[in-house]
């Protein structure tokens, strides 16, 4: 469970790590400016933030035994 997790965590970063470098050029190259690119990327740091507080209920630990009898 762990790996799958981890897994999917770095997937998403990797694609925010293409993505994000792409966007600020796209957006200094048609404005002139990168005051817009980190107003873009501060909005999605908040927006993150937000939805980590509003996703995530209960953290606890995982019950491995039980994860077992799933595969």
């Amino acid at each position: 469970m762990a790996g799958r997790w981890s897994s999917l965590q770095n997937g998403f970063a990797n694609f925010s790590g293409i993505m994000a470098p792409w966007i600020a050029g796209l957006v200094l190259a048609h404005e002139g400016s990168s005051r817009f690119a980190f107003s873009i990327a501060g909005a999605v740091a908040l927006a993150g933030a937000l939805s980590y507080g509003l996703l995530v209920w209960r953290v606890e630990p995982v019950n491995w035994d039980a994860c077992q009898k799933d595969l």
